[in-house]
């Protein structure tokens, strides 16, 4: 059931603010041809046209964001197709709302979305989209609670596909079995985040609270806030005043390393180890000057244009994989590599 639509100038408040962010291009046209597009579960969606994409992201206020901005709007004009970028603000009703007020207005036929709340708009993504003509690509976050699942299951029926951004257990487990294997014995982790509510989140954390459960001489700290290096710094500051024993401090983004790694040289604290999961330009340095010893590396320019790319070959009849794992096995990156690697944000 569709929650009440707040009305036209909610869409079009929206809309505008997302044109400032993105490719609100009208290089494409409507050729009206018509376009059949399974998507796992019911009727095919019938699509007409070019592909006329929305975005949805949960936030662009930090690095990675305005990455995904800018190659949505290079993919845009390479393809000469229309893509629009709504940014969430970490708000979840408002990502519900520009998502609702994007299917009933009709000006768009296929979506790209990184879910703030993936089970709060599981229907409206999966169910009511679809219904309305719109094809879905989810990208990073798992819809319906498939974000806890194995890696073959992260696909939700109802939309086209899923594309990795290796935030799904499985890249969690490996990352974090790295850092236990690097720190055995007794640590006390101070482990900082984003929103609970997201599911990256609390998967990046779980490796680290089962290590608690199984072994008590590790403890673990988990502390959420924002994915920016303001809340990355705010809260490595109260977690270090609170844990002056802490050994270690892990984070799932590199703007929350910047951060956290800030606090630390604030604190004069020394001999406390930084973990990093994202493996931006920032991680990159902070690795070359010894400041983090380990980073994973995530690829938010590959997601887009990959997402966008699905979209696109559906559009032309051409096959698309349900599931595409960007990233998953990638070497971890350290001192011993860093000069290799080349960061995506």
């Amino acid at each position: 059931m569709l929650r009440r639509i707040r009305g036209r100038g909610v869409f079009l408040a929206a809309l505008a603010g997302a044109c400032l962010l993105a490719a609100c291009s009208t290089t494409s046209a409507n050729t009206g041809e018509q376009h059949s597009i399974d998507v796992g579960a019911g009727d095919p969606v019938s699509v007409s046209g070019s592909p006329r994409i929305a975005v949805f992201l949960a936030g662009a206020n930090n690095t990675l964001g305005q990455v995904t901005v800018d190659e949505s709007k290079k993919v845009g004009a390479e393809q000469h197709i229309d893509v629009t970028v709504f940014d969430a603000r970490y708000d979840s009703q408002v990502q519900y709302d520009q998502i609702q007020s994007a299917i009933t207005s009709g000006r768009y036929n296929a979506f790209v979305v990184v879910a703030m709340d993936p089970n709060g708009v599981c229907d409206l993504v999966s169910k009511d989209a679809p219904a309305g003509g719109v094809v879905t690509v989810t990208e990073a976050v798992p819809l319906c609670g498939r974000a806890f699942g194995p890696p073959d299951q992260l696909y939700q029926p109802g939309t086209l596909s899923f594309v990795s951004g290796q935030s799904d257990s499985a890249n969690f487990v490996r990352w974090a079995g790295e850092i236990r294997k690097r720190n055995p014995g007794p640590q006390k982790a101070l482990f900082v985040t984003g929103p609970e509510i997201l599911p990256s989140s609390v998967n990046s954390s779980k490796p680290f609270q089962a290590f608690a459960a199984q072994d008590p001489s590790f403890k673990v700290i988990v502390s959420h806030g924002d994915y920016t290096q303001q809340s990355g710094q705010d809260q490595t500051a109260n977690l270090l005043t609170a844990n002056p024993d802490a050994t270690l401090i892990v984070t799932d983004y590199t703007d929350l390393t910047k951060g956290a790694v800030q606090a630390l040289k604030d604190a004069g604290r020394t001999g406390v180890k930084v973990y990093d999961y994202g493996g931006g330009q920032d991680a990159v340095q902070l690795i070359k000057s010894g400041d983090v010893e380990l980073t994973a590396a995530i690829l938010p320019a590959s997601w887009i244009r990959t997402s966008i790319g699905q979209i696109v070959n559906a559009f032309a009849g051409k096959p698309v994989d349900r599931i595409v794992p960007l990233g998953a096995n990638e070497p971890f990156i350290t001192r011993d590599n860093v000069s290799t690697f080349k960061p995506e944000y």
